[in-house]
Parts: structure tokens; sequence; C-alpha cells
């Protein structure tokens, strides 16, 4: 007879109470759902500003769970940052593949979307850049990762990995003021202008 979902196979105890899935600690969906729900919070309020508090509230773990899962609240912000950047480079490889499209528009979808125009929280790896990177070489080993790949990704459209960094650099930059307070439809068009 097969277990009842949420129990192991010989004994009915459930997935959470056996030592082979750890006591309390969140299941790989769970994880993932709690690390999604520390994004949205991470990019909304940054790391120092964000509370232990929070972000047991944002993810909807007790503080014990929270613990056994990430071990620190820095740990937990290196775990986001990895699981932001590998959806991040999904999405763009996605773009720069789509031969569908002509080499200016993907690159320009590139640009646009590293940008994040239409976020005003911005992009959890830049503010990190600008708030972490000069003083934790972790947090500046998976920015350092995820910009190499993007440079890998841009590189061919762009015309070469110097080119790449350039449009990099400005749709940081145009992330940073969006933040800020300028138009989005002028820094949309003033990437634009850049790609054309």
């Amino acid at each position: 007879m097969a277990p009842a979902p949420g129990t192991n196979a010989g004994d009915g105890r459930s997935m959470a109470q056996d030592p082979a899935h750890g006591a309390g600690r969140p299941r790989r969906h769970d994880r993932d759902a709690a690390l999604d729900a520390a994004i949205g919070l991470l990019r909304a309020e940054g790391f120092e500003a964000a509370s232990i508090g929070e972000l047991l509230a944002a993810m909807g773990l007790s503080r014990s769970s929270f613990y056994d899962a990430f071990g620190s609240k820095r740990e937990l912000l290196l775990a986001a940052l990895r699981r932001y950047s590998a959806r991040g480079l999904e999405a763009l490889e996605a773009l720069a593949a789509d031969d569908r499209r002509l080499r200016e528009a993907r690159l320009r979808a590139l640009v646009e979307t590293l940008a994040m125009m239409e976020e005003p929280r911005g992009c959890l790896l830049v503010n990190c850049m600008a708030e972490m990177a000069a003083r934790d070489a972790d947090v500046r080993a998976v920015l350092h990762a995820h910009n190499r790949a993007v440079e890998d990704i841009l590189g061919p459209l762009a015309g070469g990995a110097a080119a790449a960094r350039g449009l990099m650099a400005a749709a940081y930059g145009a992330t940073l003021m969006r933040k800020a307070g300028t138009p989005v439809e002028v820094l949309r068009d003033d990437l634009r202008r850049l790609v054309s």
C-alpha cells in the first residue's frame, strides 16, 4: 500500500518528523518559496534594513526553522543572490537565443531586462553591489560570477566583452537612477540610443 501523502513509506511519520528530512527544515519547494519571499523583502528594504523579524514574517518561518534552513541572515542573502542570479541568467539566455528577433532587438531586450525598468524596487544584485560588495568578499564573488555570465551572454550580440561590460554598466546605472526617481521613459530612451 502506498504511504499517505507527506509521510514516509515505513512508519507513517510526517516528513517534518523524519530526521532524514531535517526536523523543521523546509522541504525544497518550501525553501524556494521562502527564498522568493526573502528576495522580495531584500529588494525593497536592503540587507541591513531588513530585520530578522521582517524576514521571518515574509518567509513564513519560525526563528528555529530559519536558522536550521539558512544558518544566518548573511547565508540567506547569499542563497537569495544565487537563486536570483540563476533565474535572471535563464531569462537572459532565452532572450539571447530568440532568433526570431533581429540582433539589435535581442540586444535591446537584454539591456532593458538588465535595467529592470518596470521594477521600482530595482534589482537585488545591483542593490547588493551598491550596499555590500565593497565589504563582503562572498557577496562580491556571487556578483562577479553573475556579471561574467551576463558578459558571456551579451558579448556575442554586443560585439565583444568590452561592449557587453559598457552596456551592463549603463543598465545597472539606469536601475539605480530609476530608484532615485528618473522617469522610466527617459532611461528607456537613453538605453535604446546606446543599443542602436
